[in-house]
């Protein structure tokens, strides 16, 4: 938080705001996990970090892609059509190369045998 707490003090802007943000909370997870990775199991960042870091990183270069074609659009048709494709290039990453890392996370969600079905997993 204390990126974060620096950039809003010093009147610094959403856009900076956000990637200090973001930026705190990934050296955060780093220590910790750095940390807790003896209590881990062995395979913990293939299985836990990897997935969700892929799948993240082409979903946000996805948005990067079809950002300048979607630049005449208002506010909320745009924020609309960049989380669907977010959501799908995520998802269909998840699933087409982390299948067992999605089913495990799905199997402790409530709804898990409609998400399922709907993932086909």
């Amino acid at each position: 938080m204390l990126p974060a707490m620096l950039v809003a003090i010093t009147g610094g802007q959403t856009f900076r705001y956000a990637w200090a943000l973001a930026l705190g909370q990934t050296a955060a997870a780093s220590v910790v996990a750095k940390l807790s990775s003896n209590l881990l199991q062995g395979s913990w960042f293939r299985r836990g970090v990897l997935p969700p870091v892929l799948a993240g990183g082409a979903a946000a270069l996805t948005l990067l892609l079809i950002d300048p074609k979607l630049a005449g659009l208002r506010s909320l048709p745009k924020v609309c059509i960049d989380a669907l494709a977010f959501v799908a290039v995520l998802f269909s990453i998840l699933r087409c190369f982390f299948a067992s890392s999605l089913q495990e996370v799905v199997e402790r969600l409530p709804g898990r045998n409609i998400l399922t079905k709907v993932l086909r997993l």
